[in-house]
């Protein structure tokens, strides 16, 4: 299967290192959540949208925005893959990332007509003790019911 890959980064250091090291048919766009809006002004439908690392850094009303745009932006039948980080309250203010949760990340989706179909959990690939993550893959709601 052929895959046309669109990257989003806002910082234009790491979209250049990431365009020098990467696939050469990735396209990088500059845009940011919560509004992705030039990415919006493309009218794209993706089959997979993954947000790594990501989700901790928007703030609880900054992610009900983030993931209305990107339901609009789901293809009818495809997966939305997101990263939650957890970790201690005096590391999260020291870095300035948001606690997250799959119990809010549910709620969210729940009305954007999104249904969690999968969490997986793990320890931290760096051996940090205090850090945990989940990933939890999104589906449209009715394509969950008919499975």
């Amino acid at each position: 299967m052929d895959w046309h890959v669109t990257a989003v980064e806002p910082e234009a250091a790491f979209r250049r290192r990431a365009s020098l090291e990467c696939h050469k048919q990735i396209d990088w766009l500059d845009d940011c959540l919560p509004a992705l809006t030039t990415l919006q002004a493309l009218k794209p439908q993706f089959n997979l949208i993954l947000l790594s690392a990501v989700w901790m850094h928007l703030s609880e009303s900054q992610r009900g925005q983030a993931l209305s745009v990107l339901s609009e932006l789901l293809a009818s039948d495809g997966v939305l893959v997101i990263s939650l980080r957890h970790s201690h309250a005096e590391e999260r203010h020291a870095r300035g990332i948001f606690p997250v949760s799959t119990a809010e990340l549910e709620q969210l989706a729940s009305t954007r007509g999104l249904a969690i179909k999968s969490v997986t959990q793990r320890e931290d690939q760096y051996g940090r003790n205090h850090v945990s993550w989940e990933t939890v893959v999104l589906v449209p709601a009715r394509d969950l019911h008919a499975v």
